[in-house]
């Protein structure tokens, strides 16, 4: 069973915890949201997840209860008791981003992906910020994932994925080891 808004409540007060703005903290408090997230995610018993920034554990708790093996990385040293009392006992394990973390990449970051859907539109936007002052190796991918079949029963051939634009130039360092630009 996951929390919802009364239970993130306590937990926080209880612990005498607040959202760090420094790690750009926000606590899911609504359990019909992360229901539904787990819900969409469409995952099988036994099949692994990883969520990062698991918090309070509100999130975690659902994606357990679809019968996922969940691991949870946690990077906040004050939320980490708090995250272990209330998920470890549903078989979820919890991972403390610390120096072991680190020692396999050793930069310091941000990363923040923003997803919107607006009618038929879905958007994506991912940004990478290099919180250190040299120069950060970084790559990755994402793309969204769609069922098939859709569930309004129309065919594949009815469907179709639109770009606004072409693919950006690679990023570049420039003038200074914290601004990235495309």
């Amino acid at each position: 069973m996951t929390h919802g808004r009364a239970e993130i409540h306590q937990l926080l007060v209880a612990n005498d915890l607040r959202p760090s703005r420094a790690l750009g903290q926000n606590f899911v408090a609504d359990a019909n949201t992360t229901r539904r997230i787990a819900r969409l995610a469409e995952l099988a018993p036994g099949q692994r997840v990883v969520e990062i920034g698991a918090g309070l554990g509100a999130l975690t708790l659902a994606l357990a209860d679809t019968g996922a093996r969940v691991t949870a990385v946690e990077i906040d040293q004050h939320l980490l008791p708090v995250l272990r009392t209330e998920v470890e006992g549903r078989g979820v394990r919890v991972v403390q981003a610390d120096a072991l973390t680190l020692a396999l990449y050793p930069y310091r970051f941000e990363l923040e992906v923003r997803f919107a859907l607006r009618e038929a539109t879905l958007s994506l936007a991912a940004f990478v910020r290099n919180k250190g002052e040299e120069n950060m190796p970084a790559s990755f991918g994402y793309h969204p994932a769609f069922r098939w079949p859709l569930p309004f029963g129309d065919s594949r051939s009815s469907h179709f994925i639109e770009f606004d634009r072409d693919e950006p130039a690679p990023i570049r360092l420039s003038q200074g080891p914290r601004t990235i630009r495309r």
